[in-house]
């Protein structure tokens, strides 16, 4: 890999979460561990102090002793271990990546099922037999149809092509137990997570844990446990009180009604079903936020950029899309020709309709047949259908298509099949 590769320059936009997330990872683990040694440490040390200040005790009492400390040191080296152990595999999947954006680059292939949770080695990717790009794209879609719930799909998708070690299916799994549990109407499982990473939430000033506060204390006003509710709001509110006293006012307010009825229908928002459905949409930004992942799913955004760059004002408008019974089917074009791709169905037109405009300074004209730029050495012709094929094809044409020397008058489009004469072929003239 040469410094003017993927480690020397930028790394793409698209594969940028490919490593901030694992690399991410491995810094939050490397900083858990530290302080649950430096605590566990601490705690042995303080132990080991108190036995010299009790002066003279007795052997069995000091065999006991001894052992409680002996005890906790395996403890301690058990856990240093198991820190190495995370730690290691969050490197092993980092080099991996990096590997990959650098084979990426000079375009090797790679092999569908090496790039699996531990394959590292670079000779290794360089004997495969799958194209780049299909794993990219693969990778996008993987990640795209987690974020949508279809993960039964998106897990047999990442077995079929191999790429385990590109896909982050821990992290996609965790968001969807947690975010999962708080449609069923649980906050359990979404405060363990924010007690675990407390300290960086407080960082991004994230309300998420008051959110969680805030709607348990309402379900028990919604049970009319009205003194459960107040000790639930003395033991957690006081913590928030700087940042958000109008909420816990306003909380604190349902509990002088003596119906839940009256105090829902006083405080609608704060009763609503549709509380928890934004909780979980608040967990799942503070959870990407947290494991840098992007927040849009990249898929969507190679798609957005594709799209600008063939999005033009010919293109057709997705404004009446929902008020038409045809939306879905293909826009017709004239004569036959291949749609436009940033118009050729309803979620394209969708996705585009906010995108801007294609800006080109000096447009060009692609024969559909052989690729070939058309220009003055290589003009454009019209069939009468309304499709354009350049002049190198119109010689090809013939002979591609077996026509014998007394056909050559005709003209026969490969694409729809239709047969015309050569003097209904007319020469394309573009005035700028």
């Amino acid at each position: 890999m040469n410094g003017g590769g993927v480690l020397g320059g930028l790394v793409p936009s698209l594969d940028q979460p490919l490593l901030r997330v694992p690399a991410e990872r491995l810094s939050v683990t490397t900083v858990q561990a530290n302080r649950r040694v430096e605590k566990e440490l601490a705690a042995i040390l303080d132990e080991c102090k108190l036995l010299g200040e009790h002066g003279a005790i007795g052997a069995e009492q000091a065999h006991g002793q001894l052992g409680e400390l002996v005890r906790r040191l395996h403890g301690l080296k058990r856990k240093i271990e198991e820190g190495r152990t995370e730690q290691a595999e969050h490197e092993q999947r980092c080099r991996a990546r990096l590997d990959y954006l650098g084979l990426c680059e000079s375009g090797t292939v790679l092999q569908g099922d090496v790039l699996m949770e531990h394959a590292v080695e670079v000779s290794a990717l360089e004997s495969a037999d799958l194209p780049v790009q299909t794993s990219r794209t693969a990778r996008l879609v993987c990640e795209y149809l987690f974020r949508a719930g279809f993960n039964q799909t998106a897990e047999a998708l990442v077995a079929a092509a191999g790429i385990a070690g590109l896909v982050d299916a821990n992290m996609h799994a965790q968001a969807r137990e947690i975010g999962t549990a708080l449609l069923r109407g649980e906050c359990s499982t979404a405060l363990v997570w924010v007690s675990e990473h407390r300290a960086r939430l407080r960082r991004h000033h994230s309300g998420l844990e008051f959110g969680l506060r805030q709607q348990e204390f309402i379900e028990l006003v919604r049970r009319a446990e009205r003194p459960a509710a107040i000790a639930y709001a003395r033991a957690h509110f006081p913590a928030h009180a700087k940042s958000q006293m109008q909420q816990i006012q306003r909380a604190m307010a349902t509990t002088a009604f003596p119906h839940a009825e009256t105090a829902a229908t006083a405080y609608p928002a704060l009763f609503a079903d549709s509380a928890w459905a934004g909780l979980q949409q608040q967990f799942l930004r503070e959870h990407r936020l947290l494991h840098c992942a992007s927040e849009q799913p990249r898929l969507l955004v190679g798609l957005s950029a594709g799209l600008a760059a063939l999005r033009n004002p010919a293109c057709t408008a997705s404004d009446d899309d929902e008020d038409d019974a045809d939306a879905d089917a293909t826009p017709p074009t004239r004569g036959g020709a291949d749609p436009c791709p940033a118009c050729s169905s309803r979620e394209m037109r969708a996705l585009g309709a906010r995108l801007p405009y294609a800006h080109h300074t000096r447009s060009s004209l692609i024969c559909a047949l052989t690729g070939a730029r058309m220009h003055e050495n290589n003009p454009p012709y019209a069939l009468p259908n309304g499709r354009l094929v350049s002049a190198s094809a119109l010689e090809q044409l013939p002979s591609s298509l077996g026509v014998s020397s007394s056909e050559l008058s005709l003209v026969v489009d490969p694409r729809t099949g239709e047969c015309f004469r050569r003097s209904e072929v007319r020469k394309v003239y573009i005035l700028s």
